[in-house]
């Protein structure tokens, strides 16, 4: 694979700096059409483009990010043009910059470019509704409006509005996530809460983006005033970079309650399932024929976030308890911790902590970016036990199981040793 992807960027690169922008006959939006893709199915593939990759001219992230700046900017007059093939490229290469924008630590690369950022501002300013709909795009990619208007999101140019129209006027609000494939579950869901609870203000695009010039500021303004998020997720929501977008900002950026329904037999994984960590979801097998049980569940956990009073009986919210005491300097006790976890004492001598201390230091580094530690550890992983892979399911594991410790943590008396059993809600 690895060569695979090397082979790809040299491409990037040759096909970029040949006449007419072909090498070999293969033109430069051909290797980045099929980037898109990869960093959409395998976050790993990211990584290595930008970090590891191995080209005839040594690259990395600085001379990778640009690369791609460059080819964003060779092309970002196309739209102005009826060359397709270019306009096709400024789509490609718009989405690629889109993925890269996610990783924290591209962010400083992004803004040293000021061309850049004055360029796509411009592009998003000067963008109408013909621009959007006459352009050809897979389904593996986004249309230029959301992957400009999501880069500059992801660089802070669009948060002004963070807390300004927060849910004011004190109203519950539910706002729906989800990717266009399953919109008749979504619609059918949607009235069956509206029914039920009579209060209840959903916030949903559909009704909600009509005529807006901005459409993911729209969006975020949504999420801003919502009460909770509820998710619709399939492997159609976890490949689009839209619905990305705003389970991140929902959930990362804005700490919103999130209510995940999971479609069919969809597994969340990559930058979904690290965030799936200790959430509880509800599950529908079968989106023409609902039960009623998902149903009246779904509905127990929307009013247990909205505290409304119905007069129904609510369902209690399922809890687990942190059994394990750890005190502060005790390496046994937190071998222990681990082995109560069902940690593998591989996992365990990956990190070594000795300390209690330790484990709620790095608590707070893992949830701030918890895929950036994910990729760190697996290659310690790999180089520690001879090229062995970590497994994603234990890292998932332990990060649940640290979520629980800190808040057990904070929901004790005693700010250096937890004195007795303490229960949280997952």
């Amino acid at each position: 694979m690895n060569v695979a992807l090397n082979q790809l960027l040299q491409l990037v690169i040759e096909s970029f700096g040949s006449d007419r922008f072909r090498s070999d006959g293969i033109h430069v939006s051909e290797p980045l059409q099929v980037l898109v893709k990869l960093f959409v199915v395998e976050e790993r593939t990211l990584d290595y483009i930008l970090n590891h990759a191995e080209t005839k001219s040594s690259s990395n992230l600085v001379s990778t990010i640009c690369l791609f700046i460059e080819i964003f900017l060779q092309f970002s007059d196309s739209l102005k043009q009826s060359d397709r093939v270019e306009q096709f490229t400024l789509i490609a290469i718009t989405n690629v910059l889109w993925s890269i924008s996610f990783l924290h630590y591209s962010k400083e690369e992004f803004l040293k470019n000021k061309l850049f950022i004055r360029t796509i501002k411009k592009i998003n300013e000067d963008l109408d509704e013909n621009d959007i709909i006459q352009q050809y795009k897979p389904k593996s990619m986004e249309n230029i409006q959301q992957a400009i208007q999501g880069i500059l999101h992801n660089l802070d140019f669009q948060q002004e509005s963070i807390h300004s129209t927060q849910n004011r006027t004190g109203q519950k609000w539910i706002m729906i996530s989800y990717c266009h494939e399953n919109i008749d579950l979504c619609n059918e869901i949607s009235k069956y809460l509206k029914n039920s609870i009579k209060d209840l203000n959903i916030w949903i695009d559909q009704t909600h983006t009509n005529g807006s010039v901005d459409l993911w500021e729209s969006i975020a303004q949504g999420i801003e005033q919502s009460t909770a998020v509820l998710c619709f997720l399939s492997e159609e929501y976890f490949q689009s970079k839209s619905c990305r977008q705003e389970f991140v900002y929902a959930n990362d950026s804005l700490k919103k309650p999130i209510v995940p329904i999971l479609i069919k037999s969809f597994q969340p994984k990559g930058w979904l399932g690290i965030r799936m960590t200790g959430l509880k979801y509800i599950r529908f097998k079968d989106e023409n024929q609902l039960e009623e049980k998902k149903k009246g569940e779904l509905l127990n956990t929307i009013l247990a976030l909205l505290s409304i009073k119905t007069g129904e009986p609510k369902e209690n919210l399922s809890a687990s308890c942190l059994i394990d005491e750890i005190p502060s300097n005790s390496s046994n006790e937190i071998k222990r911790w681990f082995q109560s976890n069902r940690l593998s004492k591989d996992f365990y001598d990956l990190f070594q902590f000795e300390t209690r201390e330790e484990l709620l230091d790095y608590a707070q580094l893992l949830f701030k970016d918890p895929e950036r530690q994910m990729n760190i550890y697996d290659k310690i992983y790999s180089q520690k036990y001879h090229g062995k892979q970590m497994a994603p399911h234990e890292f998932l594991r332990f990060t649940k199981a640290l979520q629980q410790f800190v808040q057990a943590d904070s929901n004790s008396v005693s700010s250096t040793q937890l004195k007795s059993k303490t229960c949280v809600l997952s």
